[in-house]
């Protein structure tokens, strides 16, 4: 499990400072990418360090901690670590566990992920539940199995830690989807095995002959951001939006942690035609779903 052991570690007890810690490691491995590229190496996930992130309000009396297990890519992750400090009010860990392989039909990825966990979760304070949202839609499907695994060598997961399902999340809100014209984002690794859409009210590239051809654009775009690519992923996420205004699509759900990144990179830099479309159209991002139902757990 040496290789989830974190080269980058910060702790901090304001979100104000948690954040300038969050914006040098992203200009850290910006400057990593570059010299991976400048080397003629392809970047990818697996090319950046395991670290982690500690955010512990001293206030905070609450016998929860939220983690964030991410690094599936590292720009997800911090994202990911942002989201939570502006959106929730819970002390949190985030884990970019950079070694976990790329997720595919060809790979189980299950005990990498398991080590991951174990690793993970011994950052998180020991007295507190820990509510673990991981920032992977494509990681779902080994979830489950994974933290059996990890419950098997540390026992006190399984009392401390609740799995909080992107997937799941969404499929409670499905109703948010109903009577509109809805398309799901994500992976074709996610597409293929079922992360999300396969019902009426939310449907995946795949289920609509017009956008079919989108997906390898969309692959690519997200590789652009797991590669710090930025034309990548300006030229193929236009080439994506394009197809999905013509279709009329008029609920997005982002169901890649990249895709809120292209997101915001279209909304800065792609011509207007995009940007006005985006303005017009609601994105639906899983994480928030997410967010809404730990609350929802919280108040019962």
């Amino acid at each position: 499990m040496e290789r989830f052991s974190p080269l980058f570690v910060r702790t901090a007890d304001c979100p104000i400072q948690m954040r300038e810690h969050l914006n040098a490691y992203e200009k850290q491995l910006q400057k990593e990418a570059q010299t991976l590229q400048g080397l003629g190496h392809k970047v990818k996930d697996q090319s950046f360090a395991c670290s982690s992130f500690s955010f512990r309000a001293p206030s905070h009396t609450n016998d929860t901690h939220m983690l964030l297990l991410g690094g599936m890519g590292p720009l997800a992750g911090v994202y990911g670590m942002r989201e939570t400090l502006e959106k929730t009010n819970i002390p949190v860990t985030l884990f970019q566990a950079c070694a976990v392989p790329q997720r595919s039909s060809h790979t189980d990825i299950t005990p990498t992920l398991s080590d991951a966990l174990i690793n993970a979760f011994s950052c998180c304070p020991t007295a507190k539940e820990i509510e673990l949202v991981v920032l992977c839609n494509s990681a779902h499907p080994f979830m489950d199995e994974a933290i059996n695994r990890a419950s098997e060598h540390s026992p006190n997961l399984s009392e401390k830690l609740r799995f909080n399902s992107l997937k799941t999340s969404v499929e409670k809100n499905s109703h948010l989807f109903d009577n509109k014209k809805s398309i799901v984002l994500q992976t074709a690794f996610s597409s293929k095995r079922g992360v999300y859409g396969k019902s009426s009210s939310l449907r995946s590239l795949e289920d609509v002959p017009a956008l079919m051809a989108c997906q390898n654009d969309l692959n690519n775009a997200i590789e652009g951001v797991k590669s710090f690519d930025k034309e990548r992923i300006l030229n193929s996420a236009t080439k994506v939006f394009m197809k999905l205004k013509e279709w009329e699509a008029e609920i997005i759900l982002l169901g890649c942690t990249e895709m809120p990144i292209i997101v915001e990179y279209l909304k800065k830099y792609a011509c207007k035609e995009i940007q006005e479309y985006l303005s017009h159209i609601e994105l639906i991002d899983p994480l928030h779903i997410t967010f809404a139902e730990i609350a929802k757990k919280k108040l019962r």
